[in-house]
């Protein structure tokens, strides 16, 4: 969940309101983090128990909501 927000909020900040106005961005979102936590789970031996899904969840969300948004 704090990924997709964090997705979310980088699409905010990038393309403003007008970039919200359709579900991609949302749904990107939601599957960064959704690949973040299957690539934490794979991978959990190299990292923290508590660092690893707050590095992977928020960063792949927010570069997929990222290509997700639609440019103007």
């Amino acid at each position: 969940m704090f990924g997709s927000a964090f997705g979310i909020l980088i699409v905010l900040v990038l393309a403003g309101s007008p970039g919200l106005k359709s579900i991609r961005p949302l749904a990107f979102s939601v599957a960064g983090s959704l690949a973040g936590v299957v690539i934490f789970l794979i991978t959990q031996n190299w990292w923290p128990p508590i660092v690893g899904p707050f590095i992977l969840c928020p960063a792949l969300a927010a570069a997929s909501s990222v290509l997700g948004r639609k440019n103007p």
